[in-house]
């Protein structure tokens, strides 16, 4: 059961199926916060789907239950649609998915390790309909989007990595959906932000740092997120 957040909601219930109850009371905002959080698991892990529904949703797939289990619990309680990260595929059925998409590319599947896959899911929310304008034919980082520390945060816990060698740290982040131009940008962003510097890499779609700048970035960041606190 969850309770309307909406000031102007007279009936002060619990709701069972919130979102029917938002299309009708009105759908709460999102708060900055919120949102920034929202928007770095976005530029990683999470996908928005494309249907006929006047608004739509957004999915976070991972192996990683305790990092979906935060997600569930830093999010508001009204946005995401269970108490628990739900069980998306089983190590077999997702051993049997992995294979087939492996060997289509040819990869040698048997020496790769399969995991028990979950899902986080949100309502459909109005604020979803504008963050659909990340996709063309594919998911693609947004050409004008100002970077904060959540975001960066939770870009960098969906993509990047963080390296020991010795007594130095080497962090990076790996994206797909960059492309040469807005890799470059976004690098610039993080330099601004972040107040690191960076090196980038468009031929592999790295954002890397040295090990100074590692330290820094880290700093940066904050508290590191459950489940992905060995990027730290």
């Amino acid at each position: 059961m969850v309770y309307c957040p909406n000031q102007n909601c007279s009936s002060g219930k619990d709701y069972d199926r919130i979102a029917r109850h938002f299309s009708a009371c009105g759908y709460p905002d999102i708060d900055d916060k919120h949102l920034s959080i929202i928007k770095g698991v976005l530029m990683g892990d999470a996908t928005i789907g494309c249907d006929n529904s006047r608004n739509q949703k957004m999915t976070v797939y991972s192996t990683n239950k305790e990092f979906l289990q935060h997600l569930v619990d830093v999010l508001p309680e009204w946005l995401i649609t269970t108490e628990k990260p739900q069980l998306f595929k089983s190590k077999k059925q997702a051993q049997a998915s992995g294979e087939d998409f492996l060997s289509d590319r040819n990869y040698d599947y048997k020496s790769y390790s399969f995991s028990e896959q979950y899902r986080v899911r949100t309502i459909r929310h109005p604020v979803f309909n504008e963050l659909r304008g990340w996709y063309s034919d594919k998911k693609e980082l947004p050409k004008k989007e100002n970077l904060n520390r959540n975001i960066i945060k939770y870009w960098f816990v969906c993509d990047g990595n963080t390296q020991t060698k010795g007594r130095n740290k080497y962090s990076k982040i790996a994206s797909k959906i960059a492309g040469d131009e807005k890799l470059k940008e976004y690098g610039n962003k993080i330099e601004t932000v972040a107040k690191v510097s960076v090196n980038v890499n468009t031929q592999n779609g790295i954002i890397s740092m040295d090990s100074e700048n590692t330290e820094k970035f880290l700093r940066f960041l904050g508290e590191p997120v459950n489940g992905f606190e060995y990027k730290w």
